[in-house]
């Protein structure tokens, strides 16, 4: 028999009741956490019934993106146009993060779910951002946010810190013009061994 809402509830009041009984609690601050808590489980319960639409937008989104990535080589384009795709791998790849989809992944200690894009958001995690960062941040609309099982902005974020939109965008030029001059050079080797 599932859970229903008031079960839920009650359960929680019981648990409050027992906590403010056994420590004697009567101080406003203990009793703001405990609706804090309270509200934060009604939360995550009501994200976790949507949990297949996360799962359907992260097998859609890390499908298309590599999918994008080797467009290229599928459809034998020229080295520009590889330096082109596998560039905007690191920022089309941030993107959900920005706009608000599994913010909190990046805390420490905290762990998103069993869901691979959170896991795969550790390769960016450590940088910090800057002013500009915080600006452009401020201003994107969370539109993701839903999807995350929990809720949480990324400029919050006080754990092990993560890579800003303008540090990625450099990141993505550099890899971008790397991989155009490694695939031109590949290029030009193969046209002077025919």
């Amino acid at each position: 028999m599932p859970l229903g809402r008031d079960r839920a509830e009650s359960l929680l009041r019981y648990i409050a009741v027992a906590r403010q009984g056994r420590w004697g609690i009567e101080d406003p601050a203990i009793v703001g956490l405990l609706h804090f808590e309270k509200r934060e489980f009604f939360e995550r319960w009501r994200r976790s019934k949507w949990c297949w639409s996360t799962i359907c937008f992260e097998w859609v989104f890390l499908s298309g993106l590599m999918w994008f990535a080797m467009w290229p080589g599928i459809r034998s384009l020229s080295p520009v146009r590889w330096g082109l795709h596998i560039g905007l791998i690191p920022i089309l790849f941030m993107t959900p993060f920005y706009f608000g989809y599994a913010t909190r992944s990046l805390l420490s200690g905290f762990k998103e779910t069993a869901m691979l894009y959170p896991r795969l958001l550790f390769l960016f995690r450590g940088g910090s951002i800057s002013e500009t960062d915080v600006w452009i941040l401020e201003h994107l609309p969370q539109i993701l946010e839903p999807l995350s099982l929990s809720s949480g902005s990324p400029i919050a974020l006080t754990g092990v810190g993560f890579y800003g939109p303008t540090v990625v965008c450099a990141m993505s030029v550099v890899l971008g013009m790397c991989i155009t001059g490694v695939a031109v050079f590949l290029q030009q080797r193969r046209n002077r061994l025919q």
